[in-house]
């Protein structure tokens, strides 16, 4: 329901910094009656590059999911506390079986082409186009069993076995389903359909634009179907890759909205300080975002463990934490963000920061120092917009010198990024921000389960493949038991930490 988060916008020099992930969360309707809002007025979005397609489906990063969850719609959404809510499903019921799922469509629901919303649309995005989703793979296929639609308004879909993150998933954005219009994909390869640049959806806002390399445009869905929303008259975001430029039209108020991740952490306080600007630091529940460094294992010297051990070795975490985000944030050893509680282990092996031992372990490993003091060459890949990845690299590259590693820091935006990192493996480490929430399933099985290793955004680009980690990823999610699957998940990310396919 991220129409909130906007409508308590009501003027231009009312500005606003979400410190959330890359998902759109709600602010209560009670809120954002408290706060007063007046309809109407434009809000400008700043978003830290221009997107390579508007297909959440095809392209599942902050880019793809903040334009999208404004023109598109789930069967449900979640809340702060990450409970299903209603969207274009108002109601449903789970029978006893935990296998069978049945929704109530909100009536007079029409798409931005006047075309009226039905079942038929749910059952086509589920069964033709979510198979697309690099996410998806990993837990709506296998599970499905079938989508049956008795009547225009309902949705009955059966799955296989229970499927604990289910209602969860149905509600996240970058894993769930942002349901498509059939009318417009049917008959049509989804991954090059000319919607998908020019969408056409049932939610807030209608896409009226695309000005290549600056801005998307949407203005207000008049037929919305949730009465009195959204508050907006229109809806601009621009597309600022260069921190400086995003920083002073957010200063200037040439730019309403900036999430946290794409300023620097380090100039938060003085951003306080402006007067001008709304620091909110909620928004990110569902996500528990971390930073990782991918290592291509197919590289013929980061393929060998010793290595990938030595390299952790000799990394200062702390230091990184310090430099790259003002320490605003945590180390972490583990392959889940501890926000996610139930399913995080503590408990794995640590890498401790030592030069002198990995100095040594280089030199176990077969690569001693040359005449010039160097062992061997790798780069690190980032993409503009999050500054704090360049910053990471810096610090990286600067400890990695002291064990003979020389480092070629590599910069490009973010289609460049996902097109060598993702689609052609072209990378040997390369920093990426991935979420670990609402439940692992949804968000880390993609990176590390073998079937994964695929050219497609956001999935194990690594090229990592454990068959005993598969086995657990592929059993775990049909434990009802959350006790049984905390257990399994903390034995997965001790293979993952004890691995090394990424750091």
């Amino acid at each position: 329901m991220k129409e909130f988060r906007f409508g308590r916008v009501s003027r231009r020099k009312a500005l606003s910094m979400l410190a959330a992930a890359p998902v759109l969360s709600s602010l209560a309707p009670e809120r954002a009656r408290a706060q007063q809002t007046k309809p109407g007025g434009t809000l400008i979005v700043a978003l830290e590059g221009e997107p390579p397609t508007l297909s959440p489906y095809l392209n599942t990063g902050s880019t793809g999911l903040i334009p999208s969850t404004n023109y598109l719609n789930f069967l449900v959404t979640l809340d702060p506390k990450l409970n299903p809510q209603p969207d274009l499903a108002q109601s449903w019921q789970i029978p006893d079986d935990g296998k069978t799922y049945i929704f109530h469509l909100a009536p007079n629901v029409v798409w931005h082409d006047g075309k009226p919303f039905s079942s038929a649309d749910v059952k086509f995005t589920l069964e033709k186009v979510l198979p697309i989703h690099p996410r998806a793979s990993t837990w709506w296929t296998p599970n499905l069993d079938g989508v049956d639609t008795p009547d225009a308004k309902t949705v009955v879909i059966r799955l296989k076995s229970p499927f604990a993150p289910f209602m969860s998933i149905l509600g996240m954005p970058g894993a769930g389903p942002q349901i498509f219009p059939q009318h417009i994909y049917d008959g049509t390869d989804p991954k090059t359909n000319p919607a998908n640049n020019k969408p056409i959806g049932t939610g807030p806002f209608v896409f009226t634009d695309w000005v290549r390399g600056d801005h998307l445009e949407f203005a207000r869905n008049e037929h919305y179907f949730k009465k009195g929303l959204p508050y907006l008259d229109r809806l601009v975001i621009r597309f600022l890759p260069d921190l400086s430029a995003r920083m002073l039209a957010l200063q200037n108020g040439e730019v309403d909205f900036v999430h946290y991740y794409i300023v620097p952490f380090g100039q938060i306080a003085e951003i306080k300080k402006w007067g001008t600007v709304t620091v909110d630091e909620r928004g990110g529940e569902g996500a528990a975002t971390s930073e990782f460094t991918l290592l291509n294992l197919r590289h013929p010297i980061l393929g060998k463990l010793p290595v990938r051990q030595a390299i952790a070795t000799a990394l200062n975490k702390k230091e990184i934490l310090a430099k790259s985000v003002a320490g605003l944030g945590k180390v972490q050893d583990a392959a889940i963000n501890s926000h996610v509680a139930w399913a995080f282990n503590p408990d794995v092996a640590k890498y401790d920061y030592n030069v002198a031992e990995a100095n040594k372990m280089l030199d176990a490993a077969g690569y001693p120092r040359q005449a010039d003091g160097t062992r061997f060459s790798l780069s690190i890949s980032w993409a503009t917009g999050r500054d704090y990845e360049g910053l990471t690299a810096e610090v990286m590259k600067d400890q990695l010198r002291a064990v003979g590693v020389k480092v070629d820091i590599k910069k490009m935006d973010v289609a460049t990024f996902i097109d060598r990192v993702f689609l052609n493996w072209d990378f040997d480490m390369a920093q990426q921000l991935l979420t670990t929430g609402p439940d692992p399933t949804i968000s880390v099985t993609r990176i590390y389960h073998s079937k994964q290793i695929k050219k497609a955004s956001f999935v194990n680009a690594m090229g990592y493949n454990n068959p005993a980690v598969d086995k657990l990823l592929d059993e775990e999610f049909m434990q009802t038991d959350q006790a049984v699957r905390a257990k399994m998940w903390k034995e997965i990310q001790d293979y993952v930490v004890k691995d090394l396919p990424v750091l």
